[in-house]
């Protein structure tokens, strides 16, 4: 071993990585799994829980005007509806940000960091294609 306190030594490391969903301590390769280890060392689970707790109840503080501004803007359209309808509405459409989500997102941003593509990022989601020819029409 090195000088420089590198230990690849299996049963002298941090037994906490063990009790992480789906995370398994071997033998450290160090192309592949220090990364792995190193994302959740920086981004615990708990990080991502608190993140999405966070958005959460930012969407709930800031309810009132953003259903102001859907109303104000209904009723220039010439809607009949009223700001209870548009408050209601906007309730039942929304769905609380859940951290898998988040980090779902995040691991797309890497994605597309390291393996760039011509597409937009919206249409990872797409349900329809764009464009004349169907993908892998020519090969």
């Amino acid at each position: 071993m090195r000088v420089d306190s590198w230990n690849f030594d299996p049963s002298t490391h941090w037994k906490a990585w063990n009790h992480i969903q789906g995370f398994v301590l071997q033998t450290m390769d160090p192309q592949l799994k220090v990364t792995a280890t190193a994302f959740i060392f920086f981004a615990p689970p708990c990080l991502w829980r608190r993140i999405a707790m966070e958005s959460n109840r930012y969407y709930k503080q800031n309810l009132n005007r953003l259903v102001d501004c859907i109303h104000a803007a209904a009723q220039i359209r010439g809607a009949t509806s009223t700001r209870n309808d548009v408050m209601q509405n906007e309730t039942k459409r929304h769905k609380n940000i859940l951290p898998k989500e988040l980090a779902h997102c995040i691991g797309l941003f890497i994605a597309g960091m390291l393996c760039l593509h011509k597409r937009r990022f919206a249409d990872h989601w797409a349900t329809t294609t764009v464009g004349a020819v169907p993908k892998s029409t020519f090969g």
